[in-house]
């Protein structure tokens, strides 16, 4: 609801067209009295209330509550506040914790791995050792005699592994499908 100039007692005419003053002067103007004009008047507070209390003059009951109210509403942000602080100090302190965790456990693996790698070393080391004296023993013309019966024997041993693997559940019994007694007294 908004206020006419005439209510407020405006002391200014209204616009003419094209910017032009009004020739004739309104009637309050005249007699020299000068009130608000509309732009001066708060119209939120007249549609709606003013906080303050109902009419435009700022009452103590009003202001007294308003300062209640924003004082209530700080202190509710303030614990507000201190609440998001203490979890975010507890975020803190569990990433310190994880971040620990974290480190420990990559210098247990940097030690695992720098054995591992001293142990690769060692077995390469006594693998090419190995296969320098196969070639040695390989190249003498005596030596292929031996090579013949080394490859025969691990064929031998070979063969005595797949027999065994194949029955080894098996008793003597079941292998020849009658019991062992039999055989003696044939």
């Amino acid at each position: 609801m908004m206020v006419a100039e005439e209510e407020c007692g405006s002391a200014r005419a209204p616009p003419s067209p094209k910017g032009l003053k009004a020739a004739v002067p309104s009637g309050e103007a005249a007699a020299g009295v000068v009130g608000p004009t509309r732009y001066q008047v708060d119209h939120r507070a007249l549609l709606f209330g003013s906080r303050f209390g109902r009419s435009d003059k700022v009452n103590s009951k009003g202001l007294r509550d308003a300062k209640l109210y924003a004082a209530v509403e700080r202190t509710a942000m303030e614990e507000h506040n201190e609440d998001l602080t203490e979890q975010l100090h507890n975020n803190v302190v569990e990433l310190k914790e994880v971040t620990l965790g974290i480190k420990q456990e990559v210098s247990k693996s940097q030690t695992v791995l720098e054995d591992m790698s001293g142990a690769f070393d060692r077995a390469g080391q006594l693998l090419a050792r190995a296969t320098g004296q196969l070639k040695h023993v390989a190249q003498n013309p005596s030596s292929r005699h031996m090579c013949w019966m080394v490859a025969f024997i691990v064929a031998l041993l070979m063969a005595l592994y797949s027999f065994i693997f194949l029955f080894r559940g098996r008793s003597l019994r079941s292998i020849a499908g009658r019991p062992a007694g039999v055989f003696l007294a044939q």
